[in-house]
């Protein structure tokens, strides 16, 4: 029996269409018959399952068989195989419907999201061919195998053949003349890593296995160790070695199952350098859905399982996709809630990881609100002794407070000045990052109302100064002689460390605008001001004094000293007062 005949709608020209849209995936072809022959083996172990299928199981397997000669690849499996009726029904009738509508509604789409979306599987292989073969026997014992060619055109052959053939399908791809450098076993080694690597059934090239299997991502959690997603790693990207890992499983209210890799950013904040792939019955389909995840993820390595996202709209409506928004969201949820679990598990491992991403977890604090309160309890500053603590271990150690509020130093650099504020006030200051902890700062006073940030050289930082009464007269004195040789802003206080002569304070709130300026804009936006603190208790002060009754010169020049050692103590002398301030020093000691 055979017969020849038109397919039963109008696809002429179909291969040309089909190159147009899918020419740049051309690989695509290969994906789509190998995920053909896996589901064929599926519905046949799912009859034997359900018992409609008596007959013994076969050791299911996927074959691709290259054939330099013939210039062919195959495609042969031991599936579920169809009858004359079958093939007739699902590729000549049901293949093509729609095709053209399917090309006119999508011609303005990335066509390379589209792949794999819209039933052209069989026909994919025309990407690559000038003629394709199909020869299968069903699974039935009283049907015969049956022959199927086609040159992609509107016609085909149809014949059942008497030959002895194995229950299955073979599809044979008479590879054109353009793409025969497919031909190839490592080429073809290649697309199947790449795409149908995560398939269960065994895909063979020459008796040699090719695909990995199982993914990790389908596998029990509880089962796995951290060996488990290390070696995971390693085959999927190959080279590095992640830092932690966020293992994704949920079937409600949307199917997502996945695994994302978190590795070293060294601070570089380009989420292109990302790597996103996204499977869908854990066959690869696309690498192109970065926006899938929360901007704050940079250096992440993920592989996402999924059927729920949307790959045939634009990248705005991906963006504000709903379901798209609740698995951002679901993402971001499950980061918080690994990042807490290591640090209440593993303090030493939760040190390194905040060591070297601190900057992505804290931004993605300030981004999202959900994910703060998920990691807010675990957010630790190193302090000025190299030692890490949380927000609440801090306030509790060190116990400030002012105008109802608790209070956290810190400073952006250590220096003598610093040193000497820590020996004076017996606190410890946590140590910063300018570059994201003012921002962080700004963040957590406006979600905490019972905690301020306060720079410990700052005017407004309460342990600067003690409480004992200067006299009046002193005062006045003191702001009399020292403005006659500084231009400063000036003021006379006690300071609690008693020996100090000076101290340079700074506007706080100047001070993290030009921060935040610096990250914007490179530059400061308002110049930084500095008050200098006076201290009567110091001897230093009453010799200055002493010096103006009796040598001006000699005043002038102890008096720019002092506020230089001060601006140096503080890291804050300019180059420009340098000269001037070594010169003079020299001159000082030429008088001993």
């Amino acid at each position: 029996m055979s017969e020849k005949g038109s397919l039963s709608v109008n696809t002429e020209g179909l291969l040309p269409i089909i190159k147009k849209w899918l020419y740049t995936e051309r690989e695509v072809f290969l994906r789509e018959i190998i995920s053909n022959a896996y589901d064929a083996i599926n519905k046949l172990k799912h009859l034997i399952l359900i018992g409609e299928h008596q007959g013994p199981e076969p050791s299911y397997r996927i074959d691709v068989i290259i054939d330099d000669k013939e210039k062919t690849i195959s495609v042969k499996d031991n599936g579920i195989g169809m009858t004359y009726e079958e093939i007739k029904k699902y590729i000549n009738q049901i293949a093509f419907s729609g095709a053209k509508e399917f090309v006119e509604k999508y011609k303005n789409i990335d066509s390379s999201s589209l792949v794999g979306f819209f039933g052209l599987g069989f026909y994919s292989s025309f990407i690559v061919s000038k003629k394709v073969e199909i020869i299968s026997k069903s699974y039935k014992n009283e049907e015969k195998p049956v022959r199927w060619v086609s040159d992609g055109t509107s016609t085909y052959e149809m014949e059942i053949i008497e030959n002895k053939v194995e229950n299955g399908t073979i599809v044979k791809m008479y590879i054109d003349e353009e793409n025969s450098d497919l031909i190839s076993k490592e080429k073809i080694k290649e697309i199947i890593k790449k795409y149908s690597n995560f398939l269960e059934i065994p895909i063979y090239i020459e008796n040699e296995k090719i695909n990995y299997g199982e993914p990790l991502w389908a596998k029990d959690i509880n089962n796995l160790k951290e060996e488990d997603y290390k070696k995971f790693f390693n085959e999927c990207f190959g080279y590095k070695e992640p830092m932690f890992w966020v293992h994704l499983k949920t079937e409600y209210p949307f199917q997502l199952r996945g695994i994302i890799y978190f590795t070293k950013t060294f601070n570089n904040f380009d989420i292109e350098n990302n790597i996103v792939k996204l499977f869908v019955k854990n066959v690869f389909v696309s690498d192109n859905i970065k926006e899938l995840l929360p901007d704050f993820f940079v250096g992440i390595h993920a592989l996402i399982e999924s059927s729920d996202i949307p790959l045939n709209v634009s990248r705005s409506q991906f963006q504000s996709d709903l379901r798209v928004k609740k698995i951002s969201s679901y993402i971001v949820k499950k980061l918080g809630e690994e990042i807490t679990n290591i640090y209440k598990k593993d303090k030493e491992k939760f040190t390194k990881i905040w060591e070297d991403i601190n900057i992505v977890l804290k931004y993605g604090a300030i981004k999202d609100n959900s994910f703060y309160e998920k990691i807010k309890d675990v957010i630790i500053f190193k302090t000025n002794n190299d030692k890490y603590t949380t927000l609440k271990e801090y306030t509790e150690k060190n116990n400030i407070e002012k105008d109802g509020k608790k209070i956290i130093l810190y400073a952006d650099q250590k220096n003598s000045n610093l040193e000497n504020f820590i020996l004076s006030s017996g606190k410890n200051v946590i140590m910063i990052n300018p570059i994201i902890d003012i921002h962080l700062f700004n963040f957590i006073e406006t979600k905490e109302e019972n905690i301020s940030f306060i720079r410990f050289d700052a005017e407004n930082n309460p342990l600067l100064y003690n409480q004992i009464e200067i006299e009046k007269e002193k005062k006045e004195k003191i702001i009399e002689v020292f403005k006659q040789y500084l231009y400063n802003d000036i003021e006379v206080k006690n300071i609690n460390d008693k020996d100090t002569p000076m101290i340079v304070v700074v506007d706080e709130n100047i001070k993290r605008f030009n921060e935040i300026s610096k990250f914007i804009i490179k530059e400061n936006s308002i110049k930084n001001t500095y008050k200098i603190i006076i201290n009567p208790q110091s001897h230093l002060i009453t010799k200055a004094l002493i010096l103006d009754t009796t040598d001006k010169d000699k005043a002038k020049k102890f008096i720019h000293t002092l506020r230089d050692i001060s601006l140096l103590s503080s890291g804050m002398l300019s180059q420009d007062m340098v000269k001037d301030f070594v010169k003079r020093t020299y001159d000082i000691m030429n008088t001993f």
